[in-house]
């Protein structure tokens, strides 16, 4: 098993930790020919020991079957590889919770950006369906206005007319009166209920062009 390339300080680290042993085996980049540690850097290896004491011994290894150190790729001039896990294992706890952070806030972003656009075309569209069916209202209670007023002088003419064929002694001026006015009654309570309906739909539109139009700042 291989790893790599790494750079020399990296190696130094290794050989300083005992990740490293003078006669673990590395080759450089662009080689074939793999050399120990203290052939390639006699350099990076700590200075021999007094001759007064024990030589040192190597790092304690695990309880576990010893593993012996993989051979790494030296070169001080290629970048040391890594992915996405390991980088992140190496920032602090501030560290960390900026990349969180920031990436959690970039996913709302990114989320706001993919709802918002069809959510406003459908608010805007409705908006413009309100608008017109309360045009529609207005002009229509315009005209049941119209037909109440008309409603209302024929009710008059037709209470005219029954007293005065009834002090005429006309029973003919009083009948056609009291057809007339019978009529404009009816006529008169159907536009009334018309305009209160319309009252009623005008003002649940209203309130919904508000919460529509707030919605949309």
């Amino acid at each position: 098993m291989t790893e790599g390339p790494a750079p020399q300080n990296e190696i130094h680290s290794m050989i300083a930790t005992g990740v490293l042993s003078p006669r673990s085996l590395v080759v450089a980049v662009g080689e074939n020919v793999w050399k120990s540690v203290e052939e390639a850097f006699p350099e990076l290896l700590p200075p021999p020991a007094p001759a007064s004491l024990p030589p040192s011994l190597p790092p304690p290894l695990q309880a576990s079957a010893p593993v012996p150190a993989p051979p790494v790729q030296a070169a001080s001039v290629a970048p040391v590889g890594g992915n996405a896990s390991s980088w992140f294992a190496k920032l602090g706890c501030v560290g960390k919770l900026a990349v969180v952070c920031g990436a959690g806030l970039l996913l709302l972003i990114v989320l706001a950006g993919i709802t918002s656009g069809p959510n406003r075309q459908e608010l805007q569209a409705e908006l413009g369906r309100v608008e017109t069916e309360m045009m529609q209202l207005q002009s229509a209670a315009v005209s049941y206005r119209s037909r109440l007023t008309e409603a209302q002088f024929a009710q008059f003419i037709g209470g005219f007319a029954i007293g005065y064929g009834a002090m005429s002694e006309d029973g003919g001026l009083a009948l056609d009166g009291l057809g007339s006015a019978a009529q404009a009654t009816v006529d008169a309570e159907h536009a009334s209920m018309s305009l209160e309906q319309i009252q009623s739909r005008f003002n649940q539109l209203a309130a919904r062009r508000n919460e529509i139009v707030a919605a949309l700042r």
